[in-house]
């Protein structure tokens, strides 16, 4: 059985395990960026960061720029 990561996360939290907070976001102008984050590219495939599905920003404007490469 494969899962996206916002799938994975949800299930475990129904069963009570502790998970980091994060958001779903449609389109890039979703993306709320108020402190550094990590947008990650919901794909069903492994070695996402490597084919640059997860990029790391800091500000608004990095998130536009990363957010297109994604």
């Amino acid at each position: 059985m494969r899962f996206f990561e916002f799938e994975a996360k949800a299930l475990l939290k129904e069963y009570g395990i502790p998970i980091p907070s994060s958001r779903v976001a449609r389109s890039i102008e979703e993306v709320f960026i108020e402190r550094p984050s990590v947008l990650k590219g919901q794909i069903p495939a492994v070695g996402r960061k490597k084919a640059g599905g997860i990029a790391f920003v800091t500000s608004k404007i990095n998130k536009y720029f990363m957010g297109g490469k994604l």
